[in-house]
Formats: C-alpha cells, structure tokens, sequence
C-alpha cells in the first residue's frame, strides 16, 4: 500500500495561505511541484507557486470558483519545461475546521485532471484546500486515480504535519521515557517513534548522536558509515569494545547500542560510502538528517541531498588548534548548523572548500600520479570525546525541538557555536545567499526525482 505526502517549504507554504485566506471569498493559486518516490511512499514537494488573478477566475464566489481553462494551458509549457506537475489549490474561508473538498470542488476538478494529464502526462497532479482550522489534499494519479494525500508537511526551522483524520493517533505512553515525557508529552513522545532519521558517519561525533537519539526514543535510524573500528577509536566511539578493534564496523556499534537500550528500535545499518548514489538514495527516507563527518566532499552531497528533497539537515564540526610542544589547546570551537528550507545551506555559508572536494572525490591514480596534492587529506585532526559530546548534544536537542517544538522561538538562520576555551555557547545568525547555486532559486531546492542525486 503506497502512502501519499504533499511537502511545503515553510516560505512557500505560508505565502501561499496567506493568499488563499485573505478574505471572505475563495482565493485560488497554482502550485507547481516535483515528485519523490520511497518505498512505500509517494511525494510531491512544492517548488513555486502564483496566484490565479481574479481576471482568470470565470467565478468567485463564496463557496464556489471556476478558472479559465487557457490560463491553466499557459502554464502548461513551462511546467513540461520543468518536469513539474500541477496542483490547483483553493481555500474554503468559512470553514474553522480541517477543510473537506466540497462536491463543487469534485466538479471542478473532474473538469481540470483530464486537461493536465493530457497535456502532462506520467505526472500526478493533484488539488489542495486549506482553511483557517487546517488543510487538506488529494491526487489525481497517472492512470486518473483520485488517491487523498495522507499527510501535508510543512519543512522549515520546524516540521509541521498535517494528517487525515483516518490516520491513527501516534501519541504513545512509554514508561521507560516518563521523565522526558514531562516535557513533550504522549503526542511528541509518539512523534520521536514515528520518526526516521538519518546519521551520515557513526564516529566521534556520529555515535555519540546516535547514543542520545536511542535514549529518546526514535523509532528508526539509517547510519551510514564505510569503515571498521580502529584502535584510535576506542577512546571517541560510545559502546566500542576492545575486540571490536578491526573486525567490527562502526554501523554495526549504533545498531548493537540500540539493541542493548531499546530492541523496538529499527536501525538500518548502510556500511558504504554516501558519496555513491546507491547509499546517498537511501537517505531520501529521512525526516531529519545529521551530518558528522569530517570530508567536504560527503558534506557536499548531502547537503545537496537535504535541499533537493527539502529534509532538515544538522552538520555538526569541530576544530581544536593545539600548541605540539606543549600540549596546550589554543582554540577549540564546534559549530552546529542547520540546514533547512528559508534558511542558508553549506555552501551559502562557505563551509565547503571546492579546493578540498575535488582533491577528495580524486582517484587513487590521480592521488599517486600528483602525492604533492594531497599531503592532508590523511592527516587527523584533534578530537575527544567530552567536546565531541557537547556539539551532539546541541544538535540532538535541536533535532528533536524541530519534531516536536518545546524549545523557545527560533529562525531558519541560526547556528550554534561552542567555544570550549571561553566555556560559552552562542547563536549565530547566517547569512542566505539568495543567488546560491545550490539552494537558490535556480538551484536544487525542492527538484526531488526530477535531478539525479548529487554523485
């Protein structure tokens, strides 16, 4: 049984409600979207949007409108160009509950799908309604099947979900999690164990977020990670042993944890490298991803990852500058960053050396051909696992306020960052980059399937 879900980046989202419920009247706007596909689950994520004019509305009333079919056809070329599908969305002004679709709105679309399918065909289309008590949607599949979408999300600084009213309550009790059950509730505790998220590197920092993320009670992890335990690792990786050294990889530790804490948790663990499109893919299925790894080039694609398919994204880095002779830290500083429709991405804010990335994504034969460009990318960097624990911490935490907010108000352009020598934590707001090749409006955000994963 395939699952449906409409995906708004909040900007987007909200623009649009905004029109569509400024007054009494039924507003209309076209949303233009691109398609995911999952196991089990089909997506539409909304790129752009444009209100209808009321000299293309033939009718507006109260509760009943009518668009000019030659305004749809223009639109049609430039969506084909695009590879998008089409979704006519209306409000139902008068309405303080989740919106139904009337039987006038069943008459308008009978006459909308076979015009969009004729002209766009192999896509879904669909309609959205929203009203001041929520919003609803429905699709009109290739075949001309109407399937109901079984929930809207709405991506931003927070995960917003909207879900039919067949769907099952996911609040949960769970005794084991009473204490943090005080502060999020039955609702936010079965919101954490509907949850998917993705961990990219189960090291230093990577294991000691998957640590905390089983404690909370997640109900499913994919980590990512292509290497076995190393000696070195026995003093940074939570829950290694010693006859680990060697012959155990590190997905396997993150999996062998929450087996020990909590055997209902479901972790998948991908021993690979997520710089390959075959495991960077499986990632796709993530509400939130965290980032913990220390190559540009694998912070590059995922990064890409998160604002092609609007999934939430927290990178996590850490830099200590050491005097050797002394053995003095000079600076220690981790810095968490999101990455989340509205706000900046790593490339806004210069966290990725393309200097760095190319030399990473090199083959052994170029490496061999030209040893002088590449002396560093083997060398290690300092690191323990008391600061290692500090920026996962914050991380973690952020995590979950963007499931289930309890946290005070926040903004799509925060960072946080961790001077260890000072003993502070402070905000840091980004600056977007609103030309970014990556996650602006001539970039990834929001393409889904319509480009090929970033490999």
């Amino acid at each position: 049984m395939t699952n449906y879900r409409l995906t708004f980046p909040e900007p987007l989202h909200d623009e649009v409600r905004g029109h569509l419920l400024q007054g009494d009247r039924e507003e209309v706007a076209l949303l233009y979207a691109h398609e995911a596909h999952l196991s089990g689950t089909t997506i539409l994520i909304i790129r752009r949007w444009e209100p209808v004019p009321p000299a293309m509305l033939l009718q507006q009333e109260e509760n009943f409108f009518s668009v000019d079919s030659q305004f749809i056809v223009g639109r049609v070329k430039k969506a084909r160009e695009r590879g998008e599908s089409i979704l006519l969305a209306h409000s139902h002004p008068g309405d303080p509950d989740v919106p139904r679709f009337s039987r006038a709105d069943d008459r308008g679309e009978n006459n909308l799908y076979p015009l969009l399918h004729m002209r766009l065909p192999s896509r879904i289309h669909g309609a959205v309604v929203m009203s001041p008590g929520g919003q609803a949607a429905r699709l009109s599949l290739p075949d001309g099947t109407l399937v109901e979408v079984d929930e809207v999300r709405v991506v931003g600084r927070r995960v917003r979900r909207f879900v039919t009213s067949n769907t099952c309550d996911e609040s949960i009790t769970d005794e084991a999690r009473a204490r943090q059950q005080l502060i999020w509730g039955p609702h936010g505790q079965g919101t954490l164990r509907d949850a998917t998220i993705g961990i990219i590197g189960a090291g230093g920092t990577g294991s000691v977020v998957a640590q905390q993320l089983i404690h909370v009670g997640v109900g499913r992890i994919i980590v990512v990670d292509g290497q076995l335990v190393a000696r070195s690792n026995l003093s940074r990786i939570v829950g290694v042993r010693c006859e680990d050294i060697g012959v155990t990889r590190k997905v396997d530790i993150v999996a062998r944890v929450a087996r020990e804490v909590d055997p209902a948790i479901e972790v998948q663990s991908i021993f690979g490298d997520v710089t390959q499109a075959d495991v960077l893919g499986e990632l796709k299925a993530a509400d939130v991803l965290f980032l913990c790894t220390d190559s540009h080039y694998s912070r590059a694609v995922v990064n890409a990852l998160a604002v092609q398919y609007a999934i939430p994204l927290i990178d996590l880095g850490f830099l200590i500058d050491v005097e050797p002779e002394a053995h003095r830290v000079i600076a220690a500083v981790g810095e968490v960053r999101i990455v989340v429709p509205g706000g900046y991405c790593l490339s806004c804010v210069g966290v990725l050396d393309a200097e760095r990335i190319k030399a990473e994504k090199a083959t052994p034969e170029d490496r061999a051909a030209n040893p002088g460009y590449f002396t560093r990318l083997d060398v290690n960097d300092p690191s323990v696992i008391t600061l290692n624990s500090t920026i996962a911490s914050l991380a973690v935490t952020l995590g979950c306020d963007m499931l289930v907010p309890t946290m005070r108000p926040v903004d799509a352009l925060d960072s946080y960052r961790y001077n260890a020598v000072k003993g502070i934590v402070t905000n840091v707001a980004k600056a977007r980059q609103p030309a970014c090749g990556m996650c602006g409006a001539e970039g990834r955000a929001a393409m889904g399937d319509s480009l090929a994963l970033p490999c």
